[in-house]
């Protein structure tokens, strides 16, 4: 195993502390976390439709801290496994990490980013809605991974339970 650089060390190490936490933990059901991934994609919906439907920007805005807390909710759900260097996973994290990120959603993630900027430039003329199309396309682009993998991610075994 390799040295960690400091900031990576750091990453680590608070990525080890908010999963520790029990709220946290107790997302991590399938049932739950796929009620997350649902509250996810709904936020980021809104983000344009805010924009849209009251012409302003502050809509857009006010659904940010909404958004990200969802997100850091859905990064904890997966036990923060794409958040994390290689080096901090064991080798079964390593594996369903790599399995989600072998499909094909690298294509789709670019296919989709392309697909929002030709959207994004048939707003140009409402800057609040292009501006929510734009943040819901960019954070939908990044954590489509996450969101695969939380909702196909099966439920922990507890090894003490029998």
């Amino acid at each position: 195993m390799t040295a960690l650089h400091p900031p990576l060390r750091r990453l680590h190490a608070a990525c080890r502390v908010l999963a520790d936490v029990p709220a946290v933990r107790r997302l991590r059901t399938r049932r739950r976390r796929r009620t997350l991934v649902v509250g996810t994609v709904t936020l980021l919906a809104l983000l344009p439709g805010a924009g849209l439907l009251a012409d302003r920007i502050w809509p857009v805005i006010a659904l940010f801290a909404p958004v990200f807390a969802a997100t850091l909710l859905l990064a904890g759900a997966t036990d923060f496994l794409f958040d994390r260097s290689p080096a901090g996973l064991d080798e079964r994290q390593r594996v369903v990490r790599d399995t989600v990120l072998d499909h094909p959603y690298v294509i789709g993630t670019s296919l989709g980013l392309a697909a929002g900027m030709v959207v994004q430039a048939s707003f140009a003329a409402d800057t609040a809605a292009a501006a929510g199309l734009a943040v819901a396309v960019v954070m939908g682009a990044y954590l489509l991974p996450t969101l695969v993998l939380a909702w196909r991610l099966p439920d922990e075994v507890d090894d003490g339970a029998e």
